[in-house]
């Protein structure tokens, strides 16, 4: 994947201990950029490679779905997007039935 393929206006729609979510487009249809923060330091290296390994593991309706990944200019996943958000964000809500 390129990131010259992605189009995003850098609204941020999660952020983490290791890296911010921004909402994109790739090949028309709305995604999760997963940027990791820092990097690439060995720790977070070999978590993202195990991200992505098991990422690519596993083809399932159950799971978000990985499109695929970048390496420059940050280590990013480009994830199918949530628009309820994030499944804890889901969970924690007090209107959910």
């Amino acid at each position: 994947m390129n990131s010259t393929q992605l189009e995003t206006d850098y609204l941020v729609i999660g952020t983490g201990a290791t890296a911010t979510v921004y909402r994109g487009m790739w090949r028309n249809q709305d995604v999760a950029i997963k940027v990791i923060k820092e990097g690439p330091e060995p720790k977070t290296a070999e978590d993202f490679k195990q991200e992505i390994q098991f990422l690519c593991s596993v083809r399932s309706s159950h799971f978000v779905y990985f499109y695929g990944v970048l390496l420059e200019p940050r280590f990013s996943l480009v994830l199918e997007y949530c628009p309820r958000g994030s499944l804890y964000d889901f969970m924690q809500r007090t209107d959910v039935q």
